[in-house]
């Protein structure tokens, strides 16, 4: 069974609160922030072959300062970032590192002082630091903080943190990015869970009496930011309003343009230049009037595109 302490306080699990997103979720922010205080490169590069077995030395000799470095932010009996998650964070990290270096063949089997020293780790200096209720590492398989218990511990502490911050979230522009996510990890726990108290032992810790109370908290998450265009609060146009749109800006050229022949020098120009074709339309046609009754049957045919007026013409020239 995982030994686990019981909150009694909500402010226990208060954390800071930045841009939200995704990636600032506390299981992943603090998960990278893990591994990246442990130098995972510098071990894993050596598990996966990338680099010889030689590399692991400087990790191997930093180990335990790397270890404490990164609990001592976290103290046992701080209020803020949920300490003891930090705790099963790192036993989580350490049990996959001790996995990988037994697997690898980048040690040649002579992997015997890196186990070793992981193992001393969690099993005296964590418990040295005030984490005893930190789980440890057991020979029982079914004791493990295993990575099915971890995802459901990350998906409790992520609700937690969503509870908490429900309004900044759902105004968030991230707010879909981070219900699609949760939605996700909550589908992938439901498929894998089972009632064992380790598991229950984790629902317990966050006060959940079951997975239906994570169900309830994501319902809540109802995106409402406008410049998401996914937002359940941007509500879709109805049609009846399509013709408004079409009118308005219509409405507004033809007001620019009122304005404009009104009180610009524009419309003095457009007055006398309308007037000028006007009187050029008139004289051309009283033209065209006079010599269609003067000489009808001189006008080439090729000019006639109308055929109304090939019917005037032809009626003038018989007469």
């Amino acid at each position: 069974m995982l030994v686990l302490i019981q909150l009694y306080s909500s402010n226990f699990f208060h954390y800071d609160i930045q841009d939200i997103s995704k990636d600032k979720l506390p299981s992943a922010k603090h998960y990278n922030e893990l591994k990246q205080s442990m130098h995972y490169n510098e071990i894993n590069d050596v598990i996966i072959m990338t680099k010889s077995a030689s590399h692991s030395d400087s990790w191997i000799t930093n180990f335990n300062t790397y270890s404490s470095n990164y609990l001592r932010k976290y103290p046992i009996t701080s209020t803020n970032n949920n300490p003891n998650k930090r705790c099963r964070d790192m036993v989580f990290f350490l049990e996959n590192i001790k996995k990988g270096v037994t697997q690898s063949q980048a040690f040649g089997g002579q992997n015997s002082m890196i186990i070793g020293n992981i193992n001393n780790y969690l099993q005296s200096m964590l418990i040295s630091e005030g984490y005893d209720p930190c789980p440890i590492n057991s020979t029982d398989e079914n004791k493990l903080y295993t990575e099915n218990i971890k995802q459901l511990d990350d998906l409790c502490e992520d609700i937690t943190y969503i509870n908490q911050n429900l309004n900044e979230i759902n105004n968030s522009s991230q707010c879909k990015d981070i219900r699609d996510h949760i939605q996700e990890e909550s589908r992938s726990v439901k498929a894998k869970y089972n009632h064992s108290s380790e598991y229950n032992d984790i629902l317990k810790y966050y006060r959940y009496e079951s997975l239906q109370d994570i169900e309830s908290a994501i319902e809540n998450i109802k995106c409402k930011n406008p410049h998401d265009a996914s937002s359940d609060g941007m509500p879709e146009l109805p049609d009846k309003h399509t013709p408004i749109l079409i009118v308005l800006p219509i409405f507004g050229i033809i007001l620019l343009s009122f304005f404009l022949y009104k009180l610009t020098p524009l419309g003095p120009f457009l007055n006398t230049k309308i007037l000028k074709k006007i009187k050029y339309w008139k004289i051309t046609d009283d033209k065209d009037i006079d010599q269609i009754l003067e000489y009808p049957s001189e006008i080439p045919q090729t000019n006639i595109h109308d055929k109304g007026y090939h019917m005037l013409y032809n009626t003038l020239g018989d007469s």
